[in-house]
C-alpha cells in the first residue's frame, strides 16, 4: 500500500538537529515574551474573540439513539455557515481553506476508542461530503484513528485504495506507526512522545473529530484530550505489543488530572500548525464518570469552531448544565484545568467573555 507522505512539508516535524536547536531556542524566546506567539499559522482566527457554532437539530437523533444522516450533514452545513459567516457550506469552506493546494490532504482525527459512543460516521461522512461538495477531492480526505480496530468497531470502513475518502489507523501498517524525528516534550513529566505518521507526513491540515463525555481523570475528554490518540501511550498494548517503559507512560500522561499535559501535548508544532477546525460531535453524551461507558441521553448538538479551547470550554459548559439537571455536581475548573492551562500556552481562549457562541436550531 502507497502512503502519501509530505516529507519537505514546511508543517512537518522532520527538521536538521541544528534547525531544531534553532526553533527551539527560539519557541523558548517567543513564549517567554508572549505564549501566543506560538499561534503564527495556525488555527485560531485573528482577533480579541473566538467564534463557536452550536447547531441543535431535534429531530437529529432520538431517545434510542438512531442517527438521521440527512439532518446531520444540514447541521454540519449550517454550522459551516454560521462559523464562517457564509451563505453557502462551499463558501465556508473555501474560507476555512483558502489556499488548499490540489494534492494537500485534510485529516480527520476521530475519537473512536469508545465504540458505544464515538465521533459517529453520521458525523464524520457528513463533513466529508459537504467538503466533496465544496470541490475538495475525496481521496485528499483521510479519516483516521490510532488503530483500524476502533474505527471499525465505531462503524467506518477501511480504504486504502485512490478512490473516495480514505481511512485507517496509525498501526495500520508499519510504514505508518510513530515518526521518531516529529515528537513533542512533556515538560511537566519530564516525557518525549512521537506524533503518529499520519499527522506528521500524510496530511497538511487536520480536523479535530471529538466527542462529547466527561472523564474521571481530566473531568472531560472533548477536543484537547482528543490528541492523545495523536502520540504513543498504551495503544499498542492491543497489538500485543509491550513497551518497557508503557505502564511509567500512561501514569504519568493521567497524573494531576492531565494537567498540564493534554495541554502541552496540543502545544506540539504540527498540532499548532495544522489544526484547522474542531466539529465536536455533541448528538448525545456522557456526563458523568467514565468517558468508556454507555451513552447517559441524547443531546442533539453538533459544535463547531476554529478554536480547540473554546470548543472545550462550551462543550464543557453543556456537560455541567446536563449535570445540573441530573442533580449532580458540577465539574470544577480544577478538575479539567488542563482547557485553561492550553488558553495559558497561547492555544486558544477560555475566557467566556472571548467567546462568542452563535446558536441555531434547526426544525425540519
Amino acid at each position: 500500500m502507497k502512503h502519501r507522505e509530505r516529507k519537505g512539508h514546511p508543517s512537518n516535524c522532520s527538521l536538521s538537529r541544528r534547525s531544531f536547536l534553532k526553533s527551539s531556542a527560539l519557541t523558548a524566546a517567543m513564549l517567554a515574551v508572549k505564549p501566543s506567539a506560538l499561534l503564527a499559522g495556525a488555527s485560531q482566527p485573528p482577533g480579541p474573540k473566538s467564534t463557536v457554532a452550536v447547531t441543535e437539530n431535534l429531530k437529529a437523533i432520538d431517545n434510542n439513539y438512531k442517527i438521521d444522516p440527512k439532518r446531520v450533514r444540514t447541521m454540519v452545513d449550517e454550522g459551516i455557515k454560521t462559523l464562517t459567516d457564509t451563505k453557502s457550506a462551499k463558501e465556508g469552506w473555501l474560507k476555512i481553506f483558502p489556499n488548499l493546494h490540489e494534492k494537500e490532504v485534510i485529516g480527520l482525527k476521530v475519537n473512536t476508542v469508545n465504540r458505544k459512543i464515538p465521533a459517529h460516521p453520521e458525523v464524520g461522512y457528513a463533513i466529508c461530503d459537504s467538503m466533496a461538495d465544496a470541490g475538495i477531492n475525496k481521496n485528499n480526505i483521510l479519516i483516521w484513528d490510532n488503530l483500524d480496530q476502533f474505527l471499525i468497531a465505531a462503524g467506518y470502513q477501511i480504504n486504502t485504495t485512490d478512490k473516495g475518502y480514505r481511512c485507517y489507523g496509525t498501526y495500520h501498517d508499519k510504514s505508518i506507526w510513530l515518526d521518531p524525528e516529529c515528537t513533542v516534550y512533556i515538560k511537566s513529566v519530564d516525557l518525549k512522545r512521537s506524533y503518529s505518521r499520519i499527522l506528521s507526513q500524510q496530511i497538511d491540515y487536520l480536523i479535530n473529530v471529538p466527542v462529547l463525555k466527561s472523564a474521571d481523570f481530566p473531568g472531560v475528554t472533548l477536543s484537547l484530550k482528543n490528541m492523545y490518540g495523536t502520540i504513543s501511550l498504551s495503544e499498542q498494548s492491543l497489538l500485543n505489543i509491550f513497551p518497557p517503559d508503557v505502564g511509567e507512560v500512561v501514569v504519568k500522561m493521567h497524573d494531576h488530572n492531565a494537567d498540564p499535559q493534554i495541554a502541552e501535548v496540543n502545544a506540539g508544532e504540527p498540532l499548532m500548525k495544522k489544526t484547522k477546525l474542531v466539529v465536536l460531535d455533541a448528538l448525545m453524551g456522557i456526563y458523568e464518570g467514565s468517558a468508556h461507558v454507555d451513552p447517559q441521553g441524547v443531546n442533539h448538538k453538533i459544535i463547531i469552531s476554529q478554536d480547540r479551547v473554546a470548543a472545550d470550554v462550551t462543550g464543557f459548559e453543556i456537560i455541567n448544565a446536563r449535570r445540573k439537571e441530573k442533580g449532580i455536581p458540577p465539574i470544577t475548573k480544577e478538575k479539567a484545568g488542563h482547557i485553561w492551562s492550553a488558553e495559558k500556552l497561547g492555544i486558544g481562549n477560555a475566557d467566556p467573555g472571548k467567546i462568542e457562541v452563535r446558536k441555531v436550531t434547526l426544525t425540519a
